[in-house]
């Protein structure tokens, strides 16, 4: 890849696990990435604040963590001369897998890609 060369993306498919952070929807998404175990932890916020109150922040968190464990999500992992360096979740893609078309309304707002779970995800 040269130097104004376009990222190279290669999507894999991750388990993943969802939980709630400071009242921000986040996700964990984890697995074998190019012979590698990775853990892309991305945090959200909400594009329509009124999703908090009529129902459907809880609707698509419950959606989120009732499907982990037998769901598998498209993560793009960004390659830099053959290694990955850093990922984006397919939100259309994980809403379309999901059933929950609100997933796709997420704004990223920190995300992380690491070697290790993260230990305050659960928390």
């Amino acid at each position: 890849m040269g130097l104004f060369a376009k990222p190279e993306y290669e999507t894999v498919i991750l388990d993943y696990r969802a939980a709630v952070t400071d009242d921000f929807p986040c996700i964990e998404a984890y697995g074998d990435v190019f012979g590698q175990t990775k853990y892309c932890n991305a945090c959200y916020g909400l594009k329509d604040l009124s999703m908090y109150d009529d129902g459907r922040f809880d609707k698509l968190m419950n959606d989120l963590k009732n499907s982990q464990g037998r769901l598998r999500i498209g993560v793009d992992i960004k390659m830099k001369n053959g290694i990955p360096v850093d990922f984006k979740i397919d939100l259309e893609h994980l809403a379309a897998t999901v059933g929950n078309p609100d997933i796709a309304k997420l704004e990223l707002i920190g995300w992380g890609f690491n070697d290790e779970p993260d230990p305050d995800f659960l928390k």
